[in-house]
């Protein structure tokens, strides 16, 4: 049977002390889900994660995608996507500048004992 685990987190910095004129609010609410699933007897791994910067995302977003595969004893494939939301327009915020810099990642990982 299918495993899946959702989790949502919840982030509210308070700033004691900072900069009267930062860019954006670093006491801004972040909020982050997670959503894991395991198929195939455990061998495929999939992960999607949604993080919104500001209550509505106003300050950005980020999105990213994996799944890992076991191919064998201990040799894994995995691919991974990032996406970065920058958020509203005319609105900074942690990630802009990131509007063209979205990446995917595929890994080859092989893990041995000696």
């Amino acid at each position: 049977l299918p495993q899946l685990t959702l989790g949502v987190e919840f982030q509210k910095p308070t700033v004691l002390q900072g900069p009267s004129n930062a860019l954006f609010p670093a006491d801004m609410l972040i909020v982050s889900s997670r959503a894991i699933g395991s198929y195939l007897r455990e061998r495929l791994r999939i992960v999607g994660v949604v993080t919104t910067f500001g209550v509505r995302g106003q300050y950005g977003r980020l999105f990213r995608f994996e799944s890992t595969y076991e191919l064998g004893d201990g040799l894994r494939a995995m691919l991974t996507y990032i996406h970065y939301g920058t958020g509203a327009q005319n609105q900074l915020g942690p990630l802009t500048g990131l509007e063209v810099h979205d990446q995917v990642l595929v890994h080859l990982r092989w893990d041995f004992q000696y």
